[in-house]
C-alpha cells in the first residue's frame, strides 16, 4: 500500500542524489485490505478516514485512535460554520471560474493559431494556382473564395 522510492544514479546504483528527499507513493485502494490485515495500521487508518470518515469501521477506529477522532471533530466543526463554508464556496467559485478562463484563453488561442495556419496555408495554394496559371474563376470554385479576393493575390 506504500511505498518509498529514492533518487539514485543510473550508472552507480550505489550513490544516492540525496537523503534528504523521497517519494512516498501511496495506493488507497488497498488501505482496506492493508487495515483487515493489520487493524493497528495508522497509515491505513487515516486512509479509511480520508476516503470515508463516516464509514462504520472508521466510526469504530476513532473509539481508539484519538487523533482521528480530534481531527473529526474539528471537520465537523468546520462544516457547522457558515463563514468557513462561505469562504469555501467563494474559493471553489473563483477556482471553477480561473479553470475556465483558462480553456477559454487556450481554445481561443488553439483556434486562432489553426485558422491562422489554414489562411496561410490556403494562401500559399492560391499563389501556387495562380503560378499555374489557372483560371481565376476555376480557383474561386475550389477555394471558395471570391474572385476579387483571389486578385489580391495577383502579384
Amino acid at each position: 500500500m506504500h511505498t518509498i522510492w529514492h533518487f539514485y544514479e543510473d550508472n552507480h546504483k550505489e550513490k544516492q542524489l540525496t537523503n534528504l528527499q523521497e517519494l512516498h507513493i501511496i495506493d488507497m485502494t488497498k488501505a482496506n485490505f492493508t487495515y483487515n490485515k493489520n487493524h493497528n495500521d495508522i497509515l491505513a487508518q487515516w486512509i479509511l478516514f480520508i476516503l470515508d470518515p463516516n464509514q462504520r469501521e472508521v466510526k469504530s477506529i476513532m473509539g481508539e485512535n484519538k487523533e482521528l477522532k480530534q481531527t473529526n471533530k474539528k471537520l465537523e466543526n468546520i462544516s457547522n460554520d457558515e463563514d468557513i463554508k462561505k469562504q469555501a464556496e467563494i474559493l471553489e467559485r473563483w477556482e471553477r471560474e480561473e479553470k475556465w478562463n483558462k480553456n477559454s484563453v487556450y481554445e481561443k488561442a488553439k483556434s486562432d493559431g489553426i485558422l491562422e495556419g489554414e489562411k496561410s496555408e490556403k494562401e500559399k495554394i492560391i499563389k501556387s494556382m495562380l503560378k499555374e496559371n489557372l483560371p481565376i474563376n476555376m480557383i474561386s470554385r475550389i477555394t471558395g473564395l471570391s474572385e476579387k479576393e483571389i486578385k489580391k493575390f495577383i502579384v
